[in-house]
This record gives C-alpha cells, sequence and structure tokens, in this order.
C-alpha cells in the first residue's frame, strides 16, 4: 500500500478519538496530540472573551503563556501565507477580529462568519458582539491594554497576531468554551463538506467531491512551513510543462486531504522521531479491536462497544492499533537506548507488518 492509502487507512481506525485531548502526568492538556477533526486545527491563544447569549462582554482575560485550541479553519486558512491571508471562520488573531485594526481582513472574517453562523446562539451572540464593539477597546477597560494620551492604544509589539478565543454563556448548553464545542465542530465540518455530488474517483482512489486546492502546513512542528503537497505555484514550473492546471496535476479530493494530513499529523505527535526536521513514523496498518465473546453475558458485550467507552480507553485503544508503544521503544533505539538484543529485532523490521516511513520536511 502506499503512503497515502495507508494513511486513510488509519485514519478509518482511529477515527473514533477525534478532538480527545490526551494528558501528561501532570494533568496538562496535550493538545497537539489529539486526532483533529476534519478542516480544524491547533491555534494558539492567548486573549479570551467572555460574552453572554445576547453578544453583550462579561470579561476579556490574557494569558501569559499561549493556550493551544482546536479551530476550525478552510483550505485556504490552515496553511495561509502571503500577501492576503485568509481569515480562520472563528477563533483567529486579534488583527483579524478587532473593527478598528484592519477594515480589509475584518470584513473578510465577519463575512465568513456571517455565512456559517446561522442560528447559533453562540455564533450568533460573537459576530453581534464584533458587529457593535472593538475588542481592543474593551480589553483597555478590563485592564488588559493602556491607553494613550490621546486615547489610542498602546499595544504591545506584536500584540497583533496574539491569538483569541471566545465563551459564551449559553443557558441551553453545559458546554461555554465555543472551542471546546463539539457542536460546533460538526457544523463547521457539515458546512465545509456540504451535499456535494461525487464526481468520479480522485487520484487516490476516494470518492472525488471537490478538488482540495490548499494542503495543510505544520505537520512536523520543526519545520512549520513544509508541506507534503503543493500545487499552487503558477508562475514557476512545479506542474507546468506536464500539465495547464494544478487541478490535472493533483486530482486529491478535499476530505481524501484533510483525513490523510490529519491521520499524518496525529502520528508524527504520537509515533514519530523527531530529529531536526526529520520525523521517523512507525506505526501499524489495521484494527485490532477485541471482539466481544459470543457466549459472554449483554452486559459484557454491551460495555465493549464504543458509546460505553471513556475518552481514556478510546485514546488507549486508538495507540494499540497504531501501536505506539512499539514506536515508542524503536524511537528509545534509534536514540542509543536499548539492548543489543533489541537492536536486533528492531533490524528485522522488514518481515513486520509495519509502515516506517521517514518523512523529511523542509
Amino acid at each position: 500500500m502506499s503512503l497515502w492509502s495507508n494513511l486513510l487507512k488509519t485514519y478509518d481506525g482511529i477515527e473514533s478519538s477525534t478532538g480527545i485531548v490526551p494528558f501528561d502526568e501532570e494533568g496538562n492538556p496535550q493538545v497537539k496530540k489529539a486526532l483533529l477533526p476534519l478542516f480544524h486545527m491547533t491555534f494558539p491563544t492567548k486573549l479570551q472573551i467572555s460574552l453572554d447569549a445576547a453578544g453583550n462582554c462579561i470579561g476579556v482575560t490574557r494569558d501569559a503563556q499561549d493556550v493551544t485550541i482546536i479551530a476550525p479553519c478552510t483550505e485556504s486558512s490552515m496553511g495561509r501565507a502571503g500577501k492576503d491571508p485568509a481569515p480562520h471562520p472563528l477563533c483567529d488573531q486579534l488583527q483579524y477580529i478587532d473593527s478598528t485594526f484592519d477594515k480589509k481582513k475584518f470584513s473578510q472574517y465577519m463575512g465568513q462568519l456571517g455565512d456559517w453562523k446561522g442560528g447559533n446562539v453562540k455564533l450568533n451572540a460573537i459576530f453581534a458582539y464584533l458587529s457593535q464593539h472593538s475588542l481592543i477597546s474593551d480589553a483597555c477597560d478590563h485592564g488588559i491594554y493602556e491607553r494613550n494620551e490621546d486615547g489610542s492604544v498602546a499595544l504591545p509589539k506584536g500584540e497583533e497576531k496574539a491569538g483569541v478565543r471566545f465563551s459564551v454563556r449559553d443557558l441551553d448548553s453545559s458546554e461555554s468554551n465555543v472551542w471546546e464545542d463539539k457542536t460546533l465542530w460538526q457544523r463547521w465540518i457539515a458546512y465545509e463538506t456540504g451535499d456535494k455530488p461525487a464526481k468520479g474517483r480522485d487520484s487516490l482512489g476516494g470518492i472525488f467531491r471537490s478538488q482540495a486546492a490548499n494542503y495543510p502546513k505544520n505537520i512536523v512542528g520543526t519545520a512549520g512551513n513544509a508541506k507534503l503537497v503543493s500545487a499552487n505555484d503558477n508562475s514557476n514550473f512545479t506542474f507546468r510543462g506536464r500539465f495547464s492546471s494544478q487541478a490535472e496535476a493533483s486530482r486529491i479530493d478535499s476530505i481524501t486531504s484533510q483525513k490523510a494530513h490529519a491521520a499524518l499529523k496525529w502520528l508524527v505527535n504520537n509515533n514519530g522521531t523527531i530529529t531536526d526536521k526529520q520525523a521517523i513514523v512507525i506505526w501499524a496498518v489495521g484494527q485490532r479491536r477485541r471482539i466481544p465473546l459470543p457466549f459472554g453475558n449483554s452486559y459484557v458485550v454491551e460495555q465493549a462497544t464504543e458509546a460505553y467507552l471513556t475518552d481514556t480507553e478510546i485514546l488507549s485503544r486508538a495507540k494499540s492499533n497504531t501501536d505506539t508503544d512499539y514506536a515508542r521503544k524503536f524511537g528509545a533505539l534509534v536514540r542509543g537506548f536499548g539492548s543489543a538484543e533489541q537492536v536486533k529485532n528492531i533490524q528485522e523490521l522488514s518481515s513486520c507488518p509495519y509502515s516506517i516511513r521517514p518523512l523529511r520536511a523542509g
């Protein structure tokens, strides 16, 4: 099987763990080790805006260190670069969501949010607030920033790139943090995928509905701008000379691309051995789930289904399916830790059913 085929099969095997954030031994969330939902990314934030359901500001806080969250994104925004980078649909940098900072970026952000908010209470509260208020001004009122003598705001250098997240007190929901609301994740995925008819198969054999035009970056953290696929260079010879357009050069469905990249990023962060800008990834392909015994009682059979598993158990199953423990031991051997017998076992990897892929980013 090809790398892409392995990644798609791996994603299907661990999909139940989507969005579940693991914790380290000290209880700190490890957001970057979570399997990301489709059309979502990890995003560093520093400011939190608290609103009520009517869009009134309740409070503004600023963290001493970045807080990484799972945030919705578009194909364009997840790999954004250049002179006119696209906005994220919800949580974004201060320069995109404040009406007084950058009119063009703010207009693009609000236009996108307005298109998909529908009747959702939380999204409408955020839209109403940003339409009528300056976040920077409210941050001053809450003691986050200081005003100059002429009334202007003295933003710290680089503060325009500070990430902003929202919480909304919705009486109909127990979850006020919008970045943790899984119903909003599903709402954005549905908005991005839509009800598009199938148009045959893509280059990887998956159902083709819409062309992936941009591809995610930051797969390997030490080489954040590197991509596996890039076909957006219309002026040089990335594809010109053989094809007339990038769609001819790379016919990959957007959902196929999302699944493959999400699986690879999860594998790099959970099974990878990082050396400078290279990630060595080893994992098992396929599902090795325990099947309930046919003679077991109904309670045991019922408890074996995923509907009754805790998040910790689901993550443990995902790691077992991809043999994260074996990958960890492999990484230790690569770094010089292990016995001669273990090294001998590693040398016999060519005969075992694992995918070993050195991924060079950069």
